[in-house]
């Protein structure tokens, strides 16, 4: 049997095809996520529909993170930059 790559990573009970979807409150998202913390550790996993999204509880156990921002907004494909523009990095450099 083929190991997960998440593990030892914990995560909740999850069921068949929807995952942890139902696991999360959505009328009060933040709260369910604390008690979820509360119950497996600073760091789990989450199977959401068969996508795994790693969920970190604490600043000082993340080393470097990326903020991704769609460039097209939703609805009728509207720039959400000008033509031309130049993504930057964190430090302000040109990221591409």
């Amino acid at each position: 049997m083929a190991r997960n790559k998440l593990h030892p990573i914990p995560h909740p009970p999850r069921t068949p095809v929807l995952g942890n979807m139902l696991t999360v409150d959505g009328d009060a998202p933040i709260q369910d996520l604390m008690r979820i913390t509360r119950e497996q550790g600073p760091i789990f996993w989450l199977d959401m529909m068969g996508a795994p999204i790693v969920i970190v509880s604490g600043a000082d156990l993340v080393d470097e993170y990326h903020l991704y921002v769609h460039p097209v907004l939703l609805g009728a494909g509207t720039p959400l930059f000008p033509a031309g523009h130049r993504r930057r990095g964190p430090s302000g450099d040109r990221a591409g």
